[in-house]
């Protein structure tokens, strides 16, 4: 018994033997994060607005380990956010088309590109807090919104219930160039879909679209 135990060596932790060349290097640059000189820290983006919006607790329902820090987040936010310059007529907008206006402004010309060798889509610092856009009745009413739904959570946490919301994440590094095409390239998914809303004539939403896509309308300048 003694000499099978000595003789079983497993590392527990360690990258699969099957690794390709690239993702095994891409899987080192994740683990050197002490000594590269970059990481995904978040960057939150505002508006200017007074009291702007930026940290969604609704997005950390599945991580009670936020849930006591969620009013020091948003402060925090607010404190360090890089203001994004906007076009004159933002708040003359819909909100859900300010949003894609203001998620526009900030890939195209504020978030850092920092692309590492091997990596096909994401690049390495995507991690952003982004402002809300509301207006002062829309964040009056979201506020009461949030309050609301953070009083269930914290009630449904405390029952064991957890999990009760969706954390965002990264496009998968693993994505073939062929299932890229696919979904970004032109004649890809997000291509087709918007021209099957601006054949439906979907109201607003072919407009929406155009502003997720770097160089869509509205998008330099």
């Amino acid at each position: 018994m003694t000499e099978c135990a000595t003789d079983l060596k497993v590392e527990i932790w360690s990258a699969g033997s099957g690794l390709s060349g690239r993702v095994k290097k891409l899987r080192e640059d994740y683990f050197n994060f002490q000594e590269r000189g970059f990481r995904n820290e978040a960057i939150p983006f505002t508006t200017g607005a007074e009291k702007d919006l930026m940290f969604s607790p609704h997005n950390w329902g599945v991580a009670p380990e936020v849930f006591i820090l969620q009013r020091s987040i948003q402060d925090s936010c607010r404190a360090i956010a890089k203001k994004v310059d906007l076009p004159e007529a933002f708040w003359k907008e819909p909100l859900v088309k300010r949003q894609a206006i203001f998620f526009n402004r900030v890939v195209e010309h504020h978030l850092p590109v920092r692309i590492l060798d091997g990596d096909l889509i994401a690049g390495f610092q995507f991690n952003a807090i982004l402002s809300r856009c509301l207006n002062p009745e829309e964040q009056s009413e979201w506020e009461k919104l949030e309050k609301k739904w953070v009083r269930s959570n914290l009630f449904l946490n405390a029952f064991g219930i957890g999990n009760c919301g969706a954390i965002p994440r990264a496009p998968d590094p693993e994505l073939s160039e062929g299932a890229q095409a696919r979904l970004f390239r032109p004649g890809g998914i997000f291509s087709i879909a918007l021209g099957q809303s601006r054949k439906q004539g979907t109201p607003g939403f072919p407009g929406r679209l155009d502003h997720c896509l770097p160089g869509g309308e509205g998008a330099g300048g």
